[in-house]
């Protein structure tokens, strides 16, 4: 056994502690604050208990400038050891003596009980029997004698201090509990380094932890219990629980009052459980509303301290919910102290997008803090060189489609470590050409409109032209979107066979940022918006897009309208992908147990059925994961149904069948999007049509656009919610009138 003398750095005592090499952490025992043990200064180390115990003793006589009475009191009764032997062998002469005298009583008292035990029972029985008339009649008389007496003393102490009273109670009514505020604090907003003095906090955890983060630092400690140090001195105490209360300033479970009362007459242990208490705030069963004394408190101070919170990545981790709570919290803390946010540009816009009205920061503040594009475009310029790596993977992000590739699309690209990637895109994203965004598990990399500036500058620069082998097209191979005109249906025509061949083979392809954003914002709630955008073709004219947005909780899928099956086949296939499912409804509670649809679902699954749109729910299903089972094996089946199609192996006619596959393409859609409905999560669906042969759209012709309107309308029909009144649309329901 190895004894140690260490000290904590929070109350300044020692203590005797046993192996503490072994352990991770150590409890102080006289204030409870966990010190790291690694970190711990041991002052003795032995492995004789008495010999550390006198190093202790000797340590805290030496802090308490005690040293002299110590020696002094080791001269007259010896070192430690001797103390302590003399103590025990005297404890132990003392329990023996209580113990042997314990027994003693202990069976003399159960003699005299067992042998008067049946004689005593009779006695007071006999007694009771006697006495019990006489003394209810005594009691009796004694309250008729004086109840008159002691209701005219009652009466008579009413009125000579009712006056006294009714004075105490006004002059508690009228206690001045508005409190002066202390030095106004700020916000800022900057993108290099905070100040060295600042108190650091990084805005990636809900409120309960930032608000621990905050309270941990010395300096904001030293402030609040100033604070209420001063309330304790300006007001008694029966004062200052109402002033407390008024100002929003109490704790759950938690006589502040009294504590703020015991540390303005020098308690330290007041002071140590003040701080304690509000390291726990927003924990347990305590509300997050508590966690806002702390800002309340630092508003009351003289001093201003200065707090860079530094906004990353993670912030957009935490829940909705949970983004708005800190906002508020940022913006308490700011009205008593000098709060810096800190951060990319990019970022702080973001923040600002997303939280915004509850942040007292404007766009220009953040817009400003960055530098304009030109100085974008001459920074990359003076810095990225000709084909280095950065510039390789902004033409990667140029040339795919949606401008944008995930970080394990790109890491197939890159030949280097996973450090040496984050090190390339950090490099592009503090230049302003490009953005990351995306929760940590599945981060994606967008090329910025900078970006795009730059290449092209760079192209200029170094008049690169094409190969012959970019210019000329395989002879051998023929392309998958050209135009074909395959064989004429039942009741149609060579003209309007016409049609462009697609791939086998179709993939969801991600939407760009941008498209998804511009979108959702032309769109009018529950509405149809038309925007006229020279859209280009796809590559893949066959590939549904996705976009999910996971701070404003918004699912946008599109794709180019060709015709009926194959636009719904590829809105259906977006929304039931396994983006959806993983990023979407898997992220942790959208449909476990304790989500009110998993209740509706296991308990009362009719209300489903017959308030919404919900196919592919047979009563096999038992919870949300069965469900989405469901979900995932009806797009599987979609997509084998347009295999048989392209295959040619079906029966009946082809018209029939290709019905067939957008009946249930819509299904799926449809239920789709009532499922994320029921969850939340907003839905955009985009029709795209891009030019062709410089011009408009095919679909737009006048022989064609009824095609797309009336698709478009019965997709829309089923799709809405009626109020969760689906059981009664067909009692209301025009199809003629809806298209």
């Amino acid at each position: 056994m190895t004894y140690h003398v260490v000290g904590c750095s929070t109350c300044t005592d020692y203590w005797l502690a046993e192996n503490i090499r072994g352990q991770a952490t150590a409890d102080c025992p006289y204030c409870g604050t966990t010190h790291e043990t690694a970190k711990l200064d041991s002052k003795y180390e032995g492995d004789d208990r008495a010999v550390a115990a006198e190093a202790r003793a000797q340590l805290v006589a030496r802090a308490a400038d005690h040293n002299d009475a110590y020696q002094d009191f080791k001269d007259t009764h010896g070192p430690y050891a001797e103390q302590e032997q003399e103590v025990e062998s005297r404890f132990d002469l003392v329990e023996w003596r209580t113990d042997f005298l314990s027994d003693k009583a202990e069976n003399v008292l159960a003699k005299y009980y067992n042998l008067f035990a049946g004689e005593a029972t009779e006695i007071f029985a006999e007694y009771h029997n006697r006495y019990a008339d006489e003394a209810t009649e005594v009691f009796a008389g004694y309250h008729d004698l004086y109840a008159d007496e002691a209701r005219d003393a009652f009466a008579d102490y009413h009125d000579r201090y009712a006056a006294e009273v009714e004075r105490v109670l006004s002059e508690d009514s009228d206690v001045d509990t508005e409190l002066d505020r202390g030095t106004d604090g700020s916000i800022q907003v900057k993108q290099e380094t905070p100040p060295v003095d600042a108190v650091p906090v990084t805005v990636d955890k809900p409120i309960s932890r930032l608000s621990r983060v905050v309270i941990d630092n010395d300096c904001i400690q030293q402030a609040i219990l100033t604070v209420l140090e001063d309330l304790a001195a300006d007001y008694p105490s029966h004062e200052l629980r109402t002033v407390l209360e008024e100002n929003d300033l109490d704790l759950s479970e938690t006589d502040l009052a009294a504590l703020a009362t015991q540390l303005h007459k020098g308690s330290e242990r007041a002071a140590l459980t003040i701080i304690d208490r509000l390291q726990h705030v927003a924990t347990g069963r305590s509300s997050t509303d508590d966690a806002h004394i702390i800002p309340r408190l630092l508003a009351l101070s003289n001093e201003t301290p200065t707090i860079a919170a530094t906004v990353t990545d993670d912030f957009w981790e935490l829940r909705a919910s949970q983004r708005r709570t800190v906002a508020d919290y940022l913006t308490a803390l700011s009205a008593g102290t000098d709060l810096v946010l800190v951060g990319p540009r990019l970022t702080l816009r973001n923040l600002h997008d997303d939280q915004g009205a509850r942040l007292p920061v404007s766009r220009e503040d953040i817009t400003s803090a960055g530098s304009h594009r030109t100085e974008t475009i001459e920074a990359a310029r003076q810095t990225l060189g000709r084909d280095s790596p950065e510039e390789q993977v902004l033409r990667w992000l140029a040339n795919h489609d949606s401008e944008t590739l995930s970080y394990s699309a790109l890491d197939s690209k890159l030949t280097v470590s996973d450090s040496r990637r984050r090190q390339l895109v950090g490099h592009l994203r503090d230049l302003g050409l490009v953005d990351t965004f995306g929760p940590r598990t599945n981060k994606h990399v967008e090329l910025l409109p900078a970006g795009r500036t730059y290449l092209d500058w760079r192209d200029e620069q170094l008049a690169r032209q094409q190969t012959l082998e970019e210019s000329v097209s395989n002879v051998l191979d023929s392309s998958d979107d050209s135009r074909v005109t395959p064989r004429t249906h039942d009741g149609g025509t060579e003209e309007t066979a016409d049609r462009t061949r697609l791939p086998h083979l179709h993939t969801v392809q991600p939407l760009p940022r941008w498209n998804a954003t511009a979108s959702a914002a032309s769109t009018p709630e529950n509405g149809v918006a038309i925007v006229d955008y020279p859209l280009e073709p796809q590559a893949d004219r066959g590939s549904p897009r996705w976009y999910y947005d996971y701070q404003q909780d918004r699912l946008t899928v599109g794709a180019e309208f060709d015709g009926p099956l194959q636009y719904w086949v590829c809105i259906a296939r977006a929304l039931a992908s396994p983006r959806t499912f993983a990023a979407v409804l898997d992220d942790g509670d959208r449909l476990d147990e304790h989500d009110t649809f998993s209740t509706f679902l296991t308990d009362h699954r009719h209300i489903l059925r017959d308030s919404r749109c919900l196919a592919h729910l047979p009563d096999a299903v038992e919870d949300g994961a069965d469900y989405l089972d469901e979900l995932q094996t009806a797009e599987e089946q979609l997509c084998e149904l347009t295999r048989t199609l392209a295959l040619g192996d079906f029966e009946g006619s082809e018209a029939e069948f290709r019905s067939t596959i957008t009946r249930e393409a819509l299904g799926l859609a449809s239920t789709m999007v009532h499922l994320l409905d029921l969850v939340d999560v907003e839905v955009v669906r985009q029709v795209r049509l891009p030019t062709q042969n410089s011009g408009r759209n095919d679909i737009l012709r006048d022989d064609r656009r009824q095609i797309l309107v009336q698709s478009l309308a019965t997709g829309i029909a089923i799709q809405s919610k009626y109020g969760h009144a689906a059981i009664y649309r067909q009692l209301f329901r025009n199809p003629r009138q809806e298209t």
